[in-house]
């Protein structure tokens, strides 16, 4: 298949499949769209021919949600309005049976991930997110501008620690970690609710002309509670997937997360610095089980990766190796941390909480405009494609009575 095609052009396409979008059909194509996209991950992309295999063969495609071939299909034609308003490219676990059985070899799942990178670089509040995929070199010098301003900041901010006994307040007063946290917090949140905002330009649901009003309140609320419990809590779709590792590793990396999100607020209301070493105390406790638990997950992605044992791993963009690097140090910084406070060794502890302090402000800074994104995009597609499968299935049933 030829990969020239006319400039950028209006065109009527066919109404999709999907029941996610406000149908509207005449789009503009981008006749350098799949030029974007093999440069993010679709190396392949010019191989399919849409047989339809990568649909068929996918324990999650169903039968209003036709993926990857759809997406495919969008890429080919350069119709990028069509692309990021489908929620179905953030359906996907990336468990690679597509491209297994690809009889192109056109690796339709490589795909999926280069286009859910091309959504996060439109989605991001002034093509923020660009920097991180654009190219290694323009993703390393923003990193390192990131960990500059890092420890600048904390240059600026630092104490004079005492050795006879680390505590950490005389490094950096946890009044100013407490403050520099809520800011971050804030403008992190801020940047995150744009970018949602952004997406829900795209990724719109259209209720029928005959859906009550009560009708449509009961179905949002319904689908919410439905998506943000089946797919975010115990994302019982992933277990479709043939490998399980990667489940119980993706869930320990997710809880992991949230126990440690729950241990340092419980520590911000009690107050910064005040939570002693002994008594082992059950927010200490949930914190350790939580830093345990994201390490060793953070752990099992980083050797994949340089296994490169499995499809999801084979090939792994810039951003990719990143992302999971800074999780594992984060998480290791962490516990190492935490065991030289046990042992008493300030010199190690006083260290490795500079560098912990640096990693994880690089890691939230990053979060809205790299991977990390899709923990937020993920489940506002769900929640949309859930309503609006609910919505045709409705509209179905009124227009048959």
């Amino acid at each position: 298949m030829s990969r020239s095609r006319p400039h950028s052009q209006t065109v009527l396409l066919e109404k999709p499949t999907s029941p996610r979008l406000v149908d509207e059909p005449l789009t503009r194509l981008d006749s350098q769209l799949s030029s974007k996209l093999e440069k993010l991950g679709a190396t392949r992309l010019y191989r399919c021919y849409n047989c339809g295999t990568c649909t068929a063969i996918c324990p999650l495609s169903k039968e209003l949600v036709e993926f990857p071939r759809s997406l495919i299909r969008y890429a080919i034609l350069g119709a990028e309005e069509k692309l990021l308003s489908s929620p179905a490219l953030w359906l996907c676990y990336f468990c690679g049976e597509c491209s297994d059985n690809c009889p192109k070899d056109a690796d339709p799942a490589s795909f999926v991930m280069a286009t859910r990178r091309y959504a996060i670089e439109r989605y991001s509040w002034g093509r923020v997110a660009s920097i991180f995929y654009r190219s290694p070199i323009t993703s390393s010098l923003g990193l390192i501008a990131l960990t500059f301003i890092a420890i600048l900041g904390l240059l600026v901010v630092k104490g004079s620690p005492t050795f006879s006994s680390p505590n950490l307040q005389t490094l950096v007063s946890f009044e100013v970690i407490h403050d520099v946290g809520l800011w971050l917090g804030a403008i992190v949140g801020l940047s995150a609710l744009a970018n949602l905002a952004i997406m829900g330009r795209f990724v719109r649901v259209k209720p029928g002309k005959n859906v009550a009003l009560a009708t449509r309140l009961r179905t949002w609320l319904s689908t919410l509670i439905g998506s943000v419990v089946r797919q975010s809590i115990v994302q019982v779709d992933f277990l479709k997937c043939t490998n399980r590792n990667r489940y119980y590793a993706h869930m320990a990396l997710f809880w992991g997360f949230i126990g440690l999100g729950i241990a340092t607020g419980i520590d911000f209301i009690i107050g910064l610095g005040k939570v002693p070493l002994y008594p082992v105390l059950p927010q200490r406790v949930l914190g350790i089980s939580a830093g345990v638990a994201f390490t060793l997950a953070a752990t099992y992605y980083l050797v994949k990766r340089l296994r490169k044992d499995e499809r999801h791993v084979r090939s792994s963009h810039s951003s990719d190796w990143v992302f999971v690097t800074l999780l594992f140090l984060a998480g290791i910084t962490g516990l190492l941390l935490t065991l030289s406070l046990y042992l008493d060794s300030a010199l190690a502890a006083y260290s490795l909480y500079a560098l912990h302090l640096v990693i994880v402000f690089d890691l939230l800074v990053l979060a809205p405009f790299t991977k990390f994104a899709h923990a937020v995009y993920r489940p506002l597609a769900i929640w949309m494609n859930d309503a609006a499968m609910r919505f045709r299935s409705v509209g179905k049933l009124e227009a048959d009575r």
